[in-house]
């Protein structure tokens, strides 16, 4: 047990260094756990304060530098940079030591080495939820791997910042491991192409897998281009960014394809000059996909490289996917191939700089069909544009407010503050900062006028990039409160820029409070204004409001006054810079009316896990909601519109709980919440997560701790689009976060890589996506050895890589371990090649899911002495028996037998003799049989002795259909109905195929009847399927039932018949109810009361209660027409 633990890097203990149990009055150290572990889940998240912590740091670097001799400088970094196993460590001292903490640590530390790996690798910038996978097993001590260090050394002696290291530990861990001498000689191979020794160092870092191998001969090449069309080598890295990982095989493509097209020398160093992200990041899918579908549309390759070259800005992915857009919109209002390539090959360049609108948006505005639109298009292919486009109303102002001269100021501004131009921070800060750039100039001078260095100004921005998002004047008052009434220095912001952007009202209130607490000694006077104002309400609370008795009460009246001056001492005779010093101090924000009574009943941290109203929401109500979710995620927070449309649209467990915060207000509920939201910011991981597809009640289990915001996580954000843009469906990303959470930490760029990983055993993409999704466990780590060893026996038997990717089901999970198991398995009972391609193929659960209950069976049998061959043999004669219903049953006797006392040896002569027959039997229990017999267990042990089968008449659940039950699942029972099956495009064998065949109700040439009747009736035999599909229950009815329904809806309703296509169940419903309820609606449309062309689904789908309140009740006389119809119908049944 202590050898795992010591394995472990725990802890190392020996009997004579445990300390002796002693009595808690006289207890002198401080160990509250025996078991140390920084990022175990017994570590304490109690708080350690600033001089604990301090003093931990002291004793740990004391610990490496003289204990364990490391040099200072290494001893130093890790013990400041490994806050978290700082933290871990400082929690094993008890509370009642926190005066003596270096000598408490120091006992500690002489008994109980740590796993010197953890603060290490935490200092180079690797975090805790990687840690685990990267922590070497077996030693514990950073001085017995000693390649380690000396390539940490040669790195960090070379330049490269330590907190950097993380990441190339984590992309190309073989560094670590080069002899003595290796990595210098490598880095010098790139300063021998011309490269400074700060390039290289950025390079690296940026792209860790440059010291793998040798020296890298796509960027060689790179770099060659770069040379030949005029830039500099160096000019690259001033727009590396390190967080991201670069392909150079990309750019060599980029520029070879600009090449290709026609691009001169010039024209390249322009174009990269102006727009280096499409040399760093290349041309995205959607440029190479909208090529080829313009070669297929039949525009000639010399159209567009002319236009590529004359207009460059359609290489930008933004308009290609216009570009797209337009195409996608052409084919659906039915134009043709050859005009949807002459309006390209004239009007590519306009177009591209436009965002379309919905083709059925379009029509419905100009109400027109989709032919006419189409005419309207051929006639003036420009007026696609004008009638089209997003963007029409503002013209070509937004489409190119992204070049540079329209905001001239503001860049100017940015670059004395030190951004780089066209980098991509310089990007990012344009976004970040509102407003002109004098504007900016200007709240920038007011801070520097007010006393603060002109170069901590210029850090402080950098860090709280809102500060200058406020008006010249709140930042004024900000400083004039903060110096004149609260008289703290002006350095104080340095350390804590982000006072500027709490509301003054929280200020005035928390500090109040604070002085209040001051006067009565009740809290330490000397408190940081961070502590203060930036820890959330609860922790307030908890930790100043609460520390007095008087506390709450006097935080509740503070809470409702509107200047809280007089707790503030000298208040008064400290004369303010503006005129009114109550101007400072803006009134909490209101909401006019009723609603502000709602608002303020809504707890501030909004949470879907309180108990929500369980009145039902309408969808009319629910649709406002979403709406302003949507908006709020998009506009407010910044997300990308897909992402909000989707949280929004797929998380109706939050939205019906922010709806029950408002009843009564459905008119108003829009309004309502906006104003709700500008106040009370929600907790985004929460409807993120839902939409997902994680479940309500797990939710609490996957909340994170301490972030409200998706944007703080933005490694889990990223590794979401990673995932999303592969093409694994978001609803089922929440399975993966909950098998494989580990997943979202990873590095950019490190995800796609395992997905080519895959890739590169032969699989298709798809089949990459179902594997994922399927086994989520494959994402983390390596390339999973075992699935390579599954797919090779595939090969090896004559199945397809991608064969088993029509059985994979989503909502389960498979473990290619167990897969594994049972090849090997079948191979050592003696199941030939031929023999297990035939078995998998008529039976693929058996491995898919493996052969768990005949692994626990053949425990049982060799117990009872079965003979080991006797039943392999068995199992190759009878295949059946593998599967895990067979192996069920098998149990089932074994038990039924010893239960009703039979002696070993029958059981073992009874199961060798039948066990193919007793295989396929599930039995009902001893008791039953016994009392349904009348006779006692060891009466009924004689008659199985005597007569074995008798087993199978007595205690058999299928004995009274047994010959159906048993051989239902036989294809050539019902080969008519599967092939039917087959021709609606459900897998041979699979789980669909099982399902589909208890479904669907009648032989296969009734049902092909059904189907015919169908098409014949006019609809598409592909829309067909996809009803089908949707609506089982169509062919479970009579082919004159569904003829009358199609006769009825179309003519005597007058419906077209394209309706049922997106309302399939229209003809799962009885002809007597849609008579009845389309009657009635045509009793009230004659009345005008009722809208002219409802919706089949509105009419018939809703509830008796819905239909009556929106239907029959909208009119005076309609309850009497409703009953009199009711009785009518009833009377012609009759």
């Amino acid at each position: 047990m202590i050898s795992q633990l010591n394995l472990n890097g725990l802890f190392v203990s020996h009997p004579a260094m445990l300390p002796k149990r002693v009595s808690p009055q006289t207890q002198t150290p401080c160990l509250v756990s025996r078991c140390f572990g920084a990022f175990s889940p017994l570590s304490s998240s109690k708080r350690v304060s600033r001089v604990v912590r301090t003093d931990v740091q002291h004793a740990l670097m004391d610990y490496l530098h003289s204990t364990r001799g490391y040099t200072f400088s290494d001893a130093e970094y890790v013990s400041k940079n490994s806050p978290r196993f700082v933290e871990s460590l400082a929690s094993i001292i008890d509370d009642n030591h926190k005066h003596d903490v270096p000598r408490s640590l120091r006992k500690f530390l002489r008994y109980n080495p740590i796993n010197e790996f953890e603060p290490f690798f935490e200092s180079l910038g690797i975090g805790p939820s990687e840690l685990h996978l990267l922590l070497p097993r077996g030693i514990i001590f950073l001085a017995d791997d000693y390649l380690l260090l000396e390539n940490f050394h040669a790195l960090c002696n070379y330049g490269v910042p330590r907190n950097r290291m993380g990441k190339f530990y984590k992309e190309a861990k073989e560094i670590f491991g080069y002899a003595s001498g290796l990595l210098p000689l490598k880095l010098q191979g790139y300063e021998n192409l011309g490269l400074g020794k700060s390039t290289v160092v950025k390079l690296v870092v940026c792209c860790p897998l440059l010291l793998v191998g040798d020296v890298n001969c796509e960027f060689v090449a790179v770099l060659g281009w770069l040379k030949r069309i005029g830039i500099e080598s160096d000019w690259m890295v001033n727009y590396l960014s390190c967080s991201r990982t670069y392909s150079w095989k990309r750019m060599l493509d980029t520029m070879q394809f600009l090449h290709k097209v026609g691009y001169s020398e010039e024209q390249m160093h322009n174009l990269f000059r102006e727009n280096p992200k499409l040399l760093l990041e290349g041309f995205g899918r959607k440029l190479y996909l909208f090529f080829g579908l313009l070669l297929k549309l039949g525009v000639e390759m010399g159209v567009i490289y002319s236009y590529i070259v004359e207009y460059h800005c359609i290489l930008s992915n933004k308009c290609a996917k216009n570009l797209l857009r337009v195409i996608g919109f052409l084919c659906a209002i039915g134009m043709g191939k050859d005009d949807i390539a002459h309006i390209l090959s004239k009007y590519m360049h306009l177009l591209s700089t436009r965002s379309l609108k919905g083709y059925k948006t379009v029509c419905k505005e100009l109400k027109v069909g989709k032919a006419d639109l189409c005419q309207i298009l051929k006639d003036d292919p420009l007026k696609l544009i004008s009638l089209a486009s997003k963007q029409e109303q503002k013209g070509d102002g937004k489409v190119y407010s992204h070049d540079p001269r329209n905001y001239l100021e503001k860049t100017t501004f940015l670059l004395k503050l030190g951004y780089t131009e066209n980098s991509e921070e310089m990007a990012k800060a344009l976004k970040m900062f509102r407003g002109r750039g004098d504007q900016l100039q200007e709240r920038f001078d007011c801070l520097v006028e007010a006393g603060l260095d002109y170069n901590s100004v210029i850090e402080m921005i950098k860090r709280a990039p809102m500060i200058l998002n406020q008006k010249k004047d709140v930042i004024k008052r900000k400083i004039d409160f903060l110096r004149n009434v609260l008289g703290y220095p002006l350095e104080c912001l340095v350390g804590f820029p982000t006072y500027f952007c709490h509301d003054l009202e929280k200020i005035v209130e928390r500090l109040s409070m604070y002085a209040w607490l001051k006067e009565r000694n009740a809290v330490n006077p000397s408190l940081a204004l961070s502590t203060i104002v930036a820890s959330n309400d609860k922790r307030f609370v908890k930790y100043f409001v609460n520390v007095h008795p008087q506390g709450p009460a006097v935080w509740k009246g503070l809470k409702s006054q509107n200047h809280p001056f007089h707790f503030f001492p000298d208040t008064y005779e400290k004369p303010l810079t503006t005129q009114n010093p109550f101007h400072l101090f803006p009134k909490a924000p209101s909401f006019p009316g009723s609603t502000s009574i709602h608002v303020l009943q809504v707890s501030r941290v909004h949470s879907i896990h309180s108990r929500f109203s369980v009145k039902r929401v309408s969808r009319h109500v629910k649709g406002k909601v979403q709406d302003v979710l949507l908006d709020y995620l998009h506009s407010s927070r910044g997300y990308s519109f897909t992402d909000a449309e989707f949280i929004s649209k797929n998380s109706p467990f939050f939205v019906k709980g922010l709806v029950s915060e408002f009843h009564g207000q459905d008119d108003d509920v829009a309004r309502c919440l906006r104003k709700f939201l500008r106040y009370n910011p929600i907790n985004e991981f929460e409807p993120f997560f839902e939409s997902l597809g994680i479940s309500p009640r797990e939710l609490p289990l996957f909340l994170p701790r301490g972030m409200m915001y998706l944007s703080d996580d933005h490694v889990l954000l990223d590794n979401f689009h990673a995932l999303s843009n592969y093409g694994v469906p978001r609803n089922r990303i929440g399975k993966i976060y909950q098998e494989a959470k580990v997943v979202f930490g990873y590095p950019s760029g490190l995800l796609l890589s395992k997905f080519q990983g895959y890739e590169n055993l032969g699989l298709s993409r798809s089949m990459v996506i179902k594997l994922v999704v399927s086994c989520p466990s494959l994402l983390v780590g390596e390339t999973s050895s075992e699935l390579v060893m599954v797919l090779d026996w595939l090969k090896k038997i004559g199945i397809e890589h991608d064969w088993i990717g029509d059985y994979l089901s989503c909502l389960k999970t498979y473990e290619s371990r167990r897969m594994l198991n049972a090849m090997q398995f079948l191979h050592n009972v003696g199941y030939s090649d031929k023999q297990m391609h035939n078995l998998f193929k008529e039976n693929p659960a058996l491995l898919l899911e493996g052969l768990e209950k005949v692994y626990v069976f053949l425990c049982l049998a060799f117990k009872l002495g079965l003979n080991k061959n006797m039943i392999y043999s068995s199992f190759i004669e009878y295949p059946h028996i593998l599967s895990n219903k067979c192996a069920k049953n098998l149990l089932g006797v074994i038990s039924f037998l010893c239960f009703i006392g039979m002696d070993i040896d029958d059981i073992s002569h009874i199961l060798s003799n039948h066990m193919h027959l007793l295989s396929s039997h599930p039995l009902k229990g001893p008791k039953a049989v016994c009392l349904q017999l009348k006779i006692r267990k060891t009466d009924l042990c004689q008659i199985i002795k005597n007569d074995p089968l008798k087993l199978i008449s007595l205690a058999s659940k299928l004995k009274q259909n047994s010959t159906v039950q048993l051989s239902c699942d036989d294809p050539s029972k019902h080969l008519e109905k599967t092939t039917f099956l087959l021709k609606l495009g459900y897998a041979e064998n699979s789980e669909e195929m099982a399902k589909a065949v208890k479904r669907f109700r009648g032989r296969g040439d009734q049902l092909q009847e059904r189907f015919d009747c169908l098409v014949e009736a006019g609809l598409d035999y592909n829309i067909a399927i996809k009803m089908i599909k949707c609506a089982p229950m169509i062919l479970n009815q009579n082919k004159v039932v569904i003829q009358k329904k199609i006769d009825f809806l179309r003519n005597i309703l007058g419906y077209p018949l394209d309706c049922i296509v997106s309302f399939p169940a229209y003809l799962c419903y009885d002809l007597e109810r849609i008579m009845l309820r389309f009657s009635m609606y045509a009793r009230v449309k004659e009345r005008k009361a009722a809208k002219r062309m409802m919706t089949l689904s509105t009419i018939l789908a809703s509830s008796d209660e819905k239909f009556v309140k929106y239907v029959v009740n909208v009119h005076p006389e309609g309850p009497v027409i409703w009953e009199g119809l009711k009785r009518l119908l009833q009377k012609d049944n009759n």
